[in-house]
């Protein structure tokens, strides 16, 4: 049975404003949902979003905990930190480029619709500082998109394999989030075709390499619900072989955390119990899925 969840945004993360719940809200879904440990972790893509979006999700979440005492041990602050270009990351933090130069998002997605490096270097906007000011309790670390590099089947792999292996191998990151996640917007991706549809077609030196990974950087791998159901774009056993992965990467030691990256409304109770049922069917046992107690100490608290 799932009990926990520590992938939920609220309306204060960049991609929720319109769709998005405040926690009191969010508290209530999960109540009905069974869920009894769970954390908030808007979005975090470049330096920028934290003066923004993660500051208010920090004032609410300490309004809404001095509200809901009961809570204090239960509901808990992260953040879901995204992959990004170094190149990105050092354009915005060090202010290389005004912030009305860029069309649409200003920044909020880094600078996505700019033409940067090709497959470009990995990294992640965050520092020992950052965490300490936000009060930042775990980070949940996401691929979103390849760097540049889209209509290249093969550098997409590439930026794919590296921006994973760097965010596992992280300091920072506690949880890989929703591996093999695809971003699908056609005008985004210019008619690049998912290459992660058919999880026989994912390398298995790439499948290996992960588990490698996470086993060696102790970092926990989420289980993503979206993946756990049949869906008609993927191949018809994706989910079960997705499943069957993650219950290996469980036997291996590695732990698993539940994670439904809910954007806007929260699943409802009898989804997260087929959800559950199905895990347990592919031999994950839900009875030992990630405790916050567990979590790998942020290094600078030492």
């Amino acid at each position: 049975m799932i009990r926990s969840d520590f992938h939920i945004h609220t309306h204060n993360s960049c991609d929720c404003t319109k769709i998005g719940r405040s926690m009191e809200e969010r508290i209530e879904e999960l109540k009905a949902a069974g869920i009894t440990d769970f954390g908030f972790s808007d979005h975090v893509h470049t330096f920028y979003n934290y003066p923004r979006e993660i500051a208010a999700s920090r004032r609410e979440f300490d309004e809404t905990l001095a509200r809901h005492p009961e809570l204090k041990g239960h509901m808990h602050f992260g953040i879901e930190l995204s992959v990004m270009s170094e190149w990105e990351i050092d354009m915005i933090e060090h202010e290389r480029i005004a912030e009305d130069s860029v069309p649409f998002q200003t920044f909020t997605y880094g600078l996505r619709w700019s033409d940067g490096p090709f497959n470009a270097t990995p990294g992640m906007a965050i520092n020992d500082y950052i965490r300490k000011q936000y009060g930042i309790e775990y980070v949940v670390a996401g691929v979103h998109w390849a760097l540049f590099c889209y209509g290249d089947d093969k550098a997409v792999w590439d930026s794919y394999r590296r921006q994973y292996l760097t965010a596992i191998a992280h300091p920072h990151t506690d949880i890989l989030a929703h591996w093999l996640w695809w971003w699908n917007e056609p005008a985004y991706i210019k008619g690049t075709q998912n290459p992660f549809y058919d999880f026989k077609k994912v390398p298995e030196t790439f499948k290996d390499e992960i588990a490698w990974a996470l086993k060696t950087y102790d970092t926990a791998f989420e289980v993503q619900p979206f993946f756990c159901v049949p869906r008609s774009f993927l191949a018809p056993d994706f989910h079960k072989e997705y499943m069957e992965y993650a219950a290996k990467l469980q036997d291996m030691g590695i732990r698993l955390t539940f994670g439904s990256d809910a954007h806007g409304a929260y699943q409802k109770p009898e989804d997260i119990a087929y959800v559950g049922r199905q895990m347990e069917t592919a031999g994950i046992d839900t009875s030992k899925l990630y405790d916050f107690s567990e979590r790998k100490p942020f290094y600078a608290e030492k």
